[in-house]
């Protein structure tokens, strides 16, 4: 892979400016106004609900684009846009970076899987790395996805290795052989903590 001077856009400062004096990032807002959106609508709905009616997200989009504000799924689409328009901005990121580690990875969505591949695919000496258990996904609701060593491979075009821990500090072995019964992907796990205590 020939190395060379990142492409260099005049507009490409401009163009940020301009999008980040047009919106404002709302996150911390965003279940205050699905609640009302809820409430406005007469729908009732636990908090973990409210993203999975069809009604409540299109009122909530339309709030967004009313206010010019933008929320987290906002910023990974528009970056995603971004990269895939613009190769130089993945070109010019990574140049930037030697690696790329990502923790509880389990926890990962399709957009941001994209967003990683795009930049670290422009260099393949760039160090990939994904940490995390399967077992503990706890935002599959929001779109996180365990992705497969071979998923990972396709999408990064490069070969992980992919090593298992089989040790636990936190937990005796009776309260591992019980959870077991509930994991998804089941694995030999030893307890290397004191049987005297919890």
């Amino acid at each position: 892979h020939s190395r060379h001077r990142p492409h260099q856009a005049p507009d490409t400062g401009a163009r940020l400016r301009q999008l980040f004096r047009e919106f404002l990032y709302i996150e911390s807002v965003q279940k205050q106004y699905l609640c009302e959106i809820a409430n406005n609508l007469h729908i009732q709905c636990n908090d973990w609900e409210l993203m999975n009616d069809p009604k409540i997200t299109e009122n909530y989009k339309q709030r967004l684009i009313k206010r010019k504000e933008i929320d987290h799924n906002d910023i990974l689409e528009l970056s995603l846009d971004i990269l895939n328009n613009c190769p130089f901005v993945a070109e010019n990121i990574s140049s930037l970076i030697a690696s790329i580690q990502v923790d509880e990875y389990q926890d990962t969505n399709e957009k941001q899987y994209s967003i990683l591949s795009i930049i670290s695919n422009m260099r393949p000496d760039i160090i990939v790395s994904f940490i995390g258990d399967p077992n503990q996904m706890i935002f599959d609701s929001l779109g996180g996805l365990a992705k497969t060593k071979h998923e990972l491979d396709s999408l990064f075009k490069t070969n992980f290795v992919e090593l298992h821990l089989t040790g636990c500090y936190r937990s005796n072995q009776k309260i591992i052989d019980y959870y077991s019964n509930y994991a998804v992907n089941e694995m030999k796990i030893t307890s290397f903590k004191n049987t005297s205590s919890c």
